[in-house]
């Protein structure tokens, strides 16, 4: 009696990780403060999120009264939803959980915005 072979695994692409700004701080009056660099998407990163979740990059403006960043906020908005998720702090939930459907990177963002949770795609629904 033959047994049929177990079939072979295909291993999951692997996310390209997202990147961060580095060394960025906030200065004015004298004083540099060193930024969280896992808050500030590069630009490149913010523009492939907003195409995988379905939105679009703003980025903030830069402080006021004096105070000044050497790199920009960078955030995901939709034009079906009030929510405006940091590129950054997004960046990271997928680098640390994949983009696996069904991982808790898209568990937590679709929470947020409105989705089924397990889902990968950008269609919202309706409570």
């Amino acid at each position: 009696m033959t047994t049929d072979p177990a079939p072979i695994a295909t291993p999951a692409v692997p996310l390209v990780p997202f990147t961060f700004e580095q060394n960025a701080a906030v200065t004015g009056y004298g004083t540099s403060t060193p930024m969280n660099p896992e808050e500030l998407a590069t630009a490149d990163t913010a523009d492939r999120l907003a195409k995988m979740l379905g939105g679009k990059v703003e980025q903030q403006p830069d402080y006021t009264g004096g105070w000044s960043t050497s790199a920009p906020t960078r955030d995901i908005t939709f034009a079906d939803s009030k929510v405006t998720l940091n590129a950054g702090i997004t960046a990271y939930l997928f680098n640390t959980y994949g983009d696996a459907p069904g991982s808790q990177a898209w568990q937590q963002v679709n929470q947020l915005l409105g989705r089924n949770p397990m889902s990968t795609t950008t269609t919202t629904t309706t409570t």
